[in-house]
Order: C-alpha cells, then structure tokens, then sequence
C-alpha cells in the first residue's frame, strides 16, 4: 500500500540506481518519498555516514529536499525486535 522503494543492499551502485529510478516514477505518480540516509537504525546517540542515494534522486528531479531527525533508535534500538515506549537515558 505504501509502495517502498525495494533495493538490493549487496549491489551499492545498483541499489544507488534502484532509489533513483523507482524514485523518479513515485514521484511522478504524486507520492511522497521518505529515505533514511543512514540506510538503517544506528543506535540513540551514534550517527553512521549518510548514503548518497537520496541526494542524487534530488539533482535527477529537481524536487525539493526536506531533512528532518528523529530519535526512533531510543524506542526501537537497531536489531531490536521489541519496541519500547520508555525513552532511553542516554
């Protein structure tokens, strides 16, 4: 129902042109496009490099580019099946 962008994270360069692609054709279609740059949770606190993907799905289109953050590491922490709703001191 949301449509998600379905990558291969084994192919860097291929999963790069998979965003860029299908994230040209959802944007056509009206949708919105929501990409975690750091490509998965990192645990509260901890930051990992940011891929590349979203930036260049930006230049192709020529769409607007939103950033925002969020603290979902300290609710769902990474390889983490339960959620919690206790915030983390950290």
């Amino acid at each position: 129902m949301l449509r998600p962008i379905a990558i291969n994270r084994g192919e860097s360069h291929r999963a790069v042109n998979q965003v860029v692609e299908q994230g040209k054709a959802r944007l056509a279609d009206g949708l919105w496009i929501i990409i975690f740059p750091e490509g998965t949770r990192v645990m509260a606190g901890e930051t990992k490099k940011f891929g590349v993907s979203g930036a260049l799905l930006a230049t192709a289109t020529g769409k607007l580019v939103i950033p925002l953050s969020h603290n979902a590491g300290s609710f769902w922490p990474r390889r983490s099946f339960v959620k919690s709703p206790v915030r983390f001191a950290w």
